[in-house]
Parts: C-alpha cells; sequence; structure tokens
C-alpha cells in the first residue's frame, strides 16, 4: 500500500475493483443519481447493499477489519458526481458529522443538523479516531477534474478546538490523490482534505462510504 494510514492518515488499495466490476457500479450509481446539481447524494441501505459491495473485495475487508476490528460498521454512503454540469468545490474540512437515529440532549456531542431527513452531530476525537472512509473511484481523478486534494498528517489532533488549520501546514505536505478507476483510497475523517472545480470535461464519481468500528455513542445516541 502507498502511503500508511497511521502516519498520512490514508493510504491506496490500487485496482482494488477490476473494469467489469466498476462498469456495473456507474451503471448503478448513474440509475440512482437525482440531482445534478447537488455535491453529494446519500444513497440509503435499500438503494445501495454498500457491506455487500465490501464482503466482495478481500482487499476492502482486510483492510477495514485491520483498522477496525471485525465488528466494523458502515455509517453511510455518500455518491459525490463532479463534473462540468455540476462543478462544484469543496474547501478545506474534516469530516465530524455523523448520522445517528435522532437527536438527544448530550454535553458531548452537540451541533446538531438535519441532513437529507437524516439527524447528524459532531462527533468527538474518541470517535473519529476509529472511523475510516472508503472512497472508490468510479472514473480515473487528477488535478483537472477536481480530484481531492488532502495534507498528510493532520489527522493527528487531541481536541477539535485546538486542530490546525490548512494554513498552519506547508505546502509540501499537501497531496494531489490521482487515481485510476478502480482505485480506492481509505481515509481518516480527521485528516484536512478539499477538492477544487473541474477545469476539464472529465467526469469524476466518487463512492463515498463511511465505516467505523463497533462502538458504544455516549449519552444513549445510537
Amino acid at each position: 500500500m502507498e502511503n500508511d494510514l497511521d502516519t498520512d492518515g490514508f493510504c491506496w488499495l490500487r485496482s482494488a475493483f477490476d473494469r467489469s466490476e466498476i462498469n456495473v457500479l456507474q451503471k448503478q450509481m448513474d440509475a440512482l443519481k437525482t440531482e445534478t446539481s447537488k455535491a453529494g447524494q446519500r444513497l440509503s441501505q435499500t438503494e445501495f447493499d454498500g457491506i455487500r459491495l465490501i464482503n466482495g473485495s478481500q482487499i476492502c475487508h482486510d483492510t477495514l477489519s485491520n483498522s477496525l476490528g471485525n465488528d466494523f460498521v458502515l455509517l453511510r454512503v455518500i455518491l459525490f458526481d463532479k463534473s462540468s454540469d455540476s462543478p462544484w468545490l469543496v474547501k478545506w474540512h474534516r469530516d465530524t458529522m455523523i448520522p445517528v437515529k435522532e437527536h438527544k440532549e448530550s454535553d458531548m456531542l452537540k451541533s446538531h443538523s438535519m441532513k437529507d431527513d437524516v439527524p447528524h452531530v459532531r462527533a468527538t476525537v474518541e470517535i473519529l479516531t476509529h472511523m475510516l472512509s472508503l472512497r472508490i473511484h468510479l472514473d480515473d481523478a487528477d488535478a483537472s477534474n477536481g480530484a481531492l486534494r488532502v495534507i498528510r498528517g493532520s489527522h493527528c489532533v487531541e481536541h477539535l478546538s485546538t486542530a490546525h488549520r490548512a494554513e498552519d501546514y506547508d505546502e509540501n505536505e499537501i497531496e494531489t490523490c490521482t487515481a485510476k478507476a478502480g482505485d480506492v483510497l481509505c481515509i481518516r475523517p480527521l485528516l484536512l482534505h478539499a477538492s477544487s472545480k473541474p477545469v476539464s470535461g472529465m467526469r469524476r464519481r466518487i463512492l463515498h462510504m463511511e465505516f467505523t468500528a463497533k462502538q458504544s455513542l455516549p449519552d444513549g445516541f445510537e
């Protein structure tokens, strides 16, 4: 594997899915796609069986098991579709919001919000360090079509309130995640990442899957 998940906050599973598997996924995602103007579209379990996909990929399953334990749980699946018709960008950020069944009063999980009619809360660093996202590339990705950019090592934070911002890092710590269709990028949610608008007509579809170790949330959250 390129890069180190613990040190860099991300690693690659190159050619995790072959051409025929990617062709099937492309057709599935295009059939589910609804709003071209929306950056990310959440996919429900009834729309897409993410666990079945992961169980069919030995390298993906092993990576998740090694990182999160054998009882890892799929939290959500999001389809990101970037093209000249939908040229969105994402500023530097960390993925700190997680889906829950319902909002509750809590001193630990705050910043309540609704995304696609699903309640979300801001997770603690302790929870986020036991999570891992897999980004399955359905198309080739480079700087011209808005490939993800990451800051190596920026996932190593103790508290979100004191975490370094993107401007605190050197340019040489920023890496553009160039990929071929079928490559999978494994990324820690606390890693700073961003992506630019595309400058080419090449489409960039990403199947983003967020997993967590089996863990109990505080204050009765599920």
